[in-house]
């Protein structure tokens, strides 16, 4: 928040239980979030809806239009036919074996995320961001992450959180430099990585993808993930001095 009007963005999720709707709770969460958010200097909020047809009219109502769309999909290991990839002159390390490399991962992370089609791109990715939201989150697995080295540069990878407990994985990124794409790498990276993660006793993989980043959900396709739902992300302009909509949900 604050800072250019670039910046000056908010982003807001609410649930409400099914069972205690339409009594005004998601409607008091919600303008209370956006007052918050237009007090900080917000012009523009952003909202998103995983999979739920109330929550898509509880927000165009409120004149928020849908501005993106992530298909989220997941990948059963216990019955995958994950293929035979072979890439000569690359090799694969896990994320673990790579970790005294993080310049070089976070260049791969960064043209990723800027290349990656979004309802709202990137344009920058700070290395202490990078660092605390992706490198050192606790839930990335070391383990199961795969990094494809070509001599010692990273040149690829595909980052993995991992619950043991539910036997669930997450696809957090998964990335390829752009001097070294098309030649697939990302395919390589993304088997490996669900091989070690069902090696650990993982049973899924999650993801979501844009719904314009082909290129991905080529690879997902080919690996078998099943499409879950649509996600849709919602933004609206705030006009100055606007109050509360006073509907109900």
């Amino acid at each position: 928040m604050g800072g250019a009007d670039p910046r000056r963005k908010g982003r807001v999720w609410l649930s409400v239980a099914e069972a205690h709707r339409r009594r005004g709770i998601g409607s008091s969460l919600f303008e209370t979030a956006v007052d918050y958010l237009r007090s900080e200097g917000a012009w523009r909020v952003q909202s998103y809806v995983p999979g739920d047809p109330a929550g898509s009219r509880f927000l165009s109502s409120r004149g928020y239009r849908v501005t993106g769309r992530n298909r989220v999909s997941a990948l059963d290991l216990r019955g995958a036919a994950l293929p035979d990839v072979t890439t000569d002159g690359f090799r694969l390390v896990t994320l673990g074996e790579t970790r005294d490399r993080a310049d070089d991962l976070y260049a791969i992370c960064v043209e990723g995320e800027i290349d990656m089609p979004s309802d709202e791109p990137e344009t920058e990715m700070d290395f202490e961001s990078w660092r605390r939201d992706e490198f050192e989150y606790p839930d990335v697995s070391d383990e199961c992450s795969a990094v494809v080295l070509e001599e010692e540069l990273p040149v690829s990878l595909a980052i993995v959180t991992a619950d043991r407990e539910r036997g669930v994985g997450y696809n957090s990124m998964t990335a390829t430099r752009r001097s070294h794409r098309r030649r697939g790498l990302a395919l390589l990276a993304k088997v490996a990585a669900a091989r070690r993660a069902r090696e650990i006793g993982l049973e899924r993989l999650v993801t979501e993808n844009d719904e314009d980043n082909a290129g991905m959900l080529a690879i997902n396709d080919r690996l078998g993930y099943a499409p879950l739902y649509i996600e849709e992300y919602f933004t609206r302009e705030l006009a100055q001095g606007e109050g509360p909509t006073g509907q109900r949900w």
